[in-house]
This record gives C-alpha cells, sequence and structure tokens, in this order.
C-alpha cells in the first residue's frame, strides 16, 4: 500500500537526521558492558487510564542490548479496565473492557554522554521501529425497541418501548510505528526511558450478538476517533500518537 511506503520512508528520513550528530562519550558502568547483555523494565504510562478506552496495561518488557548501538525491545501485558467507559468527545461507551498487549521494536542508540548536574546518570538517545499487536474483547449494551410496540405517526416518526440487549466487540489492531526517544541510566542500574511514538494502527472489529434494524433505534455505532470506522465492525487504518515512560533495571558491572 503506498500509505505505509510513505510511512516508512519518511522514518528513514527523520533516523538520518535524528542520528547525525554524535554527542560526547562517557560511561558510569565500573568496566566496559559486556554484550549481549539484558535488561527488565515495565512501562508506567501504559498502566494509566487511556483516554480513548479507558484501560490499563499490566505490562513487563525486556531489551536484548546486542552491542552498545542497537537492541531488541520486548513487552507485553494483559489489558484491564478501570471501570465502564464514557467518553463524551469521542462519544463512545463500554460496559467492560480487557485483552492482551504484544510489541517488539528494534531500536538505534546514538553514544551516551553524561549529565551536566549529576555525574551518577548519563543519556542515549535513540529510534526505533515498532511493531504493536492488542487484542481486546468489549462488552456493550444497546438499547433494542420491542417490535410490537413500534408506532409510526403521520409525519413517519416512530416511538418504541425498549429492553437492554448485551453483545461483544472483539477487536485486533495492528501497529506499525517510529519511536524517538531518551534513555537516562543511573549509576544505581535503575533507567528511565522517556519517548514519542508515532504510527499507524490497522484495527478489525466484529461484535458477537449485535443485533441490527431500523438506525433510528440502533444508536450503538460510534466510530474510532470520531471520523474513522464504526467501532463495532469493518476495518480502518487509525493514526496513533504516544507518550511513553518506561522505569528498568540494567545491571551495571
Amino acid at each position: 500500500m503506498k500509505i505505509f511506503k510513505t510511512f516508512f520512508l519518511l522514518i528513514a528520513l527523520i533516523s538520518i537526521n535524528f542520528c547525525h550528530t554524535k554527542a560526547q562519550d562517557s560511561s558510569i558502568y565500573k568496566s566496559k558492558p559486556k554484550y549481549p547483555s539484558i535488561n527488565i523494565s515495565s512501562s508506567l504510562s501504559s498502566l494509566l487510564p487511556s483516554f480513548y478506552q479507558n484501560t490499563g496495561i499490566i505490562n513487563l518488557g525486556t531489551e536484548i542490548n546486542l552491542n552498545e548501538n542497537n537492541s531488541i525491545y520486548l513487552n507485553g501485558g494483559y489489558i484491564f479496565p478501570y471501570g465502564p467507559l464514557r467518553n463524551r468527545i469521542l462519544r463512545l461507551n463500554t460496559e467492560h473492557i480487557n485483552g492482551n498487549h504484544f510489541q517488539v521494536e528494534y531500536r538505534n542508540y546514538q553514544e551516551s554522554y553524561a549529565d551536566k548536574k549529576s555525574p551518577n546518570k548519563q543519556h542515549k538517545k535513540y529510534w526505533a521501529i515498532n511493531y504493536s499487536f492488542y487484542n481486546t474483547k468489549a462488552y456493550r449494551i444497546q438499547k433494542v425497541p420491542d417490535p410490537a410496540s413500534i408506532n409510526y405517526n403521520v409525519i413517519g416518526a416512530s416511538t418504541a418501548e425498549f429492553h437492554e440487549n448485551n453483545y461483544e466487540v472483539f477487536r485486533i489492531s495492528n501497529g506499525f510505528n517510529f519511536r524517538m526517544g531518551i534513555k537516562t541510566q543511573y549509576k544505581s542500574g535503575i533507567f528511565i526511558d522517556k519517548s514519542m511514538l508515532f504510527g499507524l494502527r490497522y484495527i478489525q472489529s466484529n461484535s458477537i450478538n449485535k443485533l441490527y434494524g431500523n438506525p433510528d433505534f440502533f444508536k450503538t455505532n460510534q466510530r474510532e476517533a470520531l471520523i474513522f470506522k464504526p467501532y463495532d465492525q469493518g476495518n480502518s487504518i487509525v493514526p496513533q500518537i504516544l507518550f511513553q515512560i518506561i522505569i528498568g533495571y540494567q545491571r551495571n558491572k
């Protein structure tokens, strides 16, 4: 698809510009690090309730450092609800959402540089190519008219008595993203990773036990980010922008 070719070309251009400038090398390690090495981490920002679905992600990640400049980052977790979703801005309502999440990315680091104010920490800038996968199940309620109670007046308007119908929405999201970040490593081994992620998600939705009929009565087809496909069904490419904070531990040898 042309949109994905353009997206990855833009990533390449940004990456070259981002890593062009080299910084002064400095180290807080007791000896030169040995590779490959790994660290453990968790995304703190993912634990917070998301604006779009009111969910958080209990997650655990690891980074496999292949050498001083290249690594593979992995993260997986369980998606849990903070409560019923009542998003008035996006006009989206759900009763409960859960699921799972996985992501993998390739990272390229610049040379590390010392913090000007503290000798006990150093920084590394990086760029990354990221793939993310989400699989969720949402429980929703729709107002369903009792067929025997539907009445039409002389101008065609209808009235009816309603009851609730519970149904489920299964959604799969495949995301392709570009990340720019900076990792701050402390002498204690703790590190904090702050980054911005830009990309596209291909979302597929399917509903179970949802009733379809007169659109005047079945008002549950809220859309992805207001303007894209209906939340309950169909396929669509949706942009995403995320700020992420990761905290972890890397042993300093």
